[in-house]
């Protein structure tokens, strides 16, 4: 099997990151210039395009429940680089930028919800300092962004 029939029948399977391709052909015992010419080609024909995969991936992710961070956590171990995860996640946005923030603080809102009901409390109850700070601390440590968890504590805060 030639470098051009294994990397066409990987990428014809699925979207793939450079990286990936990179590493399968390596498996394949391909010597490593030769991955790099042909990696390149495939790029400048659109065949391999991370930051495609990363507003694909961004897509996925967000229907599946994760947040923005976790997202980008998951393409940088992929091998995307930063800034063709920027740029699959600014293509996303012009698609549809209101929608994805709704849909991102709705999640947060349910996760907020979820650490509530296991303290035995609802959203119309009162929380304590505590609480709040926790409440806080988990949305961050899920990936949200600091502006979607400022404004749901927020929300809590003005109600008591």
């Amino acid at each position: 099997m030639n470098i051009y029939d294994a990397i066409s029948g990987y990428l014809a399977k699925q979207m793939r990151t450079g990286k990936e391709v990179e590493l399968k052909l390596k498996e394949k015992g391909f010597d490593g210039e030769k991955i790099k010419e042909v990696i390149e080609e495939y790029k400048n024909l659109k065949y391999i395009d991370d930051g495609a995969y990363a507003a694909a991936f961004f897509r996925m992710a967000f229907r599946k429940g994760k947040s923005k961070a976790r997202a980008y956590q998951e393409l940088s171990l992929k091998g995307v680089s930063r800034e063709d995860i920027d740029a699959g996640y600014e293509e996303l946005l012009e698609e549809n930028d209101a929608e994805i923030l709704t849909i991102e603080k709705e999640r947060a809102r349910l996760q907020i919800e979820r650490i509530l009901t296991k303290e035995g409390l609802s959203r119309d109850d009162a929380v304590d300092e505590r609480l709040y700070n926790k409440l806080g601390r988990r949305l961050a440590a899920l990936g949200y962004e600091g502006s979607i968890i400022y404004s749901l504590l927020g929300e809590m805060k003005r109600k008591y």
